[in-house]
């Protein structure tokens, strides 16, 4: 029994360790050294206090601007040799193509959730003031959005011209990516709690609404000059498809 006892606190030694070593596999870090590592390098890179969301491994954490809880970034740095990136620009320009979004949609008598992603490219300088227009000027950022946007399908209310019209009017103001999704109630709950919580839909939120609810996405590539590469032929075609979906029942 001696040796039993002695067997289990070995092994529950070696648990306490591993739960100690650092999540990336270099050197001994926590997960409290982490965000208090990117917490600081936040603070010498932009010049304002930030806070951690969520670790999510070893190297990557949700943050956010104190004076902003909810404008949420990912980013990713390494303790042990000082590497890492952030993705706060991306996320303070998508916030501004957001509410350029939400004011086409302000009409809407239904819940929805806008999603935008800015790519960025390459290293610059730039303030966190920036904006759509000076982003235009700098060659470290893709300026081309890509919005995906989901709508209770309460909205297939409206007709197809109608919500035709509306998803027309956004990519107009801007050469950009577009999918739409229109998802049941309990699904719309499901994603504005996603977003909660991270900058971007997760993996098996997509799996989720892709595969396991088998949603017909309504997507178009990038957008030129303002035009959307959708006919309202084509778009008709797609949503009789949406429209048949057992779930909206």
């Amino acid at each position: 029994m001696k040796n039993l006892r002695s067997f289990f606190s070995i092994i529950a030694m070696g648990v306490m360790i591993i739960s100690t070593v650092s999540l990336g596999g270099c050197g001994f870090y926590t997960k409290e050294d982490l965000a208090e590592y990117t917490k600081q390098r936040l603070r010498e890179e932009y010049g304002e206090e930030f806070e951690i969301k969520t670790v999510v491994d070893g190297h990557r954490t949700i943050a956010y601007p104190v004076d902003k809880p909810d404008l949420l970034f990912e980013t990713f740095y390494v303790i042990s040799n000082d590497n890492g990136f952030n993705t706060y620009l991306q996320e303070i320009v998508g916030s501004q193509y957001k509410m350029m979004v939400e004011e086409k949609l302000a009409n809407l008598e239904y819940d929805y959730y806008v999603d935008v992603n800015v790519e960025r490219t390459g290293d610059f300088d730039a303030d966190t003031d920036i904006t759509i227009e000076e982003l235009d000027e700098l060659s470290g950022f893709i300026n081309k959005p890509s919005y995906k946007i989901y709508l209770s399908c309460d909205a297939l209310n409206y007709s197809d011209e109608e919500l035709y019209n509306l998803f027309e009017s956004i990519v107009y103001m801007h050469d950009c990516g577009i999918s739409i999704y229109f998802i049941s109630n309990d699904d719309i709950n499901m994603v504005l709690k996603n977003y909660s919580s991270f900058p971007t839909m997760q993996s098996d939120g997509y799996y989720y609404l892709d595969y396991t609810r088998g949603y017909k996405r309504i997507s178009s590539s990038i957008t030129e000059n303002g035009q959307w590469n959708m006919s309202f032929k084509d778009f008709k075609e797609i949503m009789k498809e949406v429209r048949s979906n057992e779930l909206y029942g």
